[in-house]
């Protein structure tokens, strides 16, 4: 039970429909489910018919509120860059794909600018945040209009896709770009966390550690910089010299018995994981460091923050 009681309500009577909520300071805002305008009169019956009974009521303001579905064709043109309702307007959905995508746009830009302003990633860094939003926009657009609540709004014009998991929208979507290796085209837009295992263009698998200090999560080990994750001490050498941040698995960071870190990021006993500043997996390889893998890191930390 909220801590305040029920704050949305969705009415249905015979041929009436509209949904009820509260900004929680006396004020309610009431959304009729059709597109009739309604006199003065009309209006007042309407509120008194959702509310079921006669309450006292006065009527603040109205509005009317657009159907609508859009993606903007380019999220950057030059040094202006569009983000949330700016890149993708949809309604809103039981997910909270709208604003969800909002903030995530905004989570991804933000450390590519910081990086380029400061001098440590080249410019072309900022090319991948549309080439990774924007799909995901897209994606969402897709997800919102073949759910129930709205598929009877698309044009006929929209084929359907078939629907993937909030759990799967929210916290599996995949990024690809050249700040990503690895994330195949043949793999789907989304998936569970647990499906992907630590793949690259996914977040970082979150498990808690359970320490003397108290717990915390591997997601308290990103955040400001390129981190390097391996239990092979040759990979921690490499990250020392190359000036990225590291973490030795069962050492600076204890998995869980029952959640090893070769399962849950997908990464054998001698490889490693490079996780970006905003949590995505960039790399992961499978085997001890050797020239080739330095490489690797270097360009992908030198090119990119």
């Amino acid at each position: 039970m909220l801590e305040r009681g029920a704050q949305q309500f969705e009415i249905a009577q015979d041929d009436f429909r509209a949904f009820l909520t509260t900004y929680g300071d006396g004020r309610w805002v009431l959304m009729f489910d059709d597109d009739r305008e309604r006199a003065a009169g009309e209006l007042t019956a309407a509120v008194r018919r959702a509310l079921g009974r006669d309450l006292p009521f006065e009527i603040l303001a109205t509005g009317r509120w657009e159907m609508a579905g859009r993606i903007a064709d380019r999220y950057r043109v030059g040094r202006v860059f569009l983000a949330g309702d700016a890149a993708h307007q949809l309604p809103p959905t039981r997910g909270g794909f709208g604003a969800n995508t909002g903030i995530d746009d905004v989570w991804n830009l933000s450390w590519k600018l910081a990086a380029v302003i400061r001098g440590t990633a080249d410019a072309r860094l900022l090319d991948t945040y549309d080439a990774e939003r924007r799909p995901i926009g897209w994606l969402r657009h897709a997800q919102t209009f073949s759910r129930p609540d709205y598929a009877r709004w698309a044009p006929p014009s929209f084929l359907p896709a078939a629907l993937i998991a909030d759990e799967a929208m929210e916290f599996g979507q995949l990024c690809r770009s050249s700040a990503v290796l690895g994330a195949a085209p043949e793999l789907p837009a989304a998936a569970t966390p647990e499906a992907w295992a630590g793949q690259p263009g996914t977040r970082a698998p979150h498990v808690w550690e359970h320490g003397a200090t108290g717990t915390r999560s591997t997601l308290d080990l990103f955040g400001r910089g390129y981190v390097l994750l391996s239990a092979d001490p040759a990979w921690m050498a490499l990250g020392a010299r190359l000036a990225v941040d590291t973490v030795r698995v069962g050492a600076d960071f204890r998995f869980p018995p029952e959640q090893p870190f070769q399962t849950v990021y997908g990464v054998r006993a001698a490889g490693a994981a490079l996780v970006r500043p905003d949590g995505i997996v960039a790399w992961r390889v499978q085997t001890r460091p050797d020239a080739c893998a330095e490489a690797t890191i270097r360009q992908l930390v030198s090119a990119h923050g």
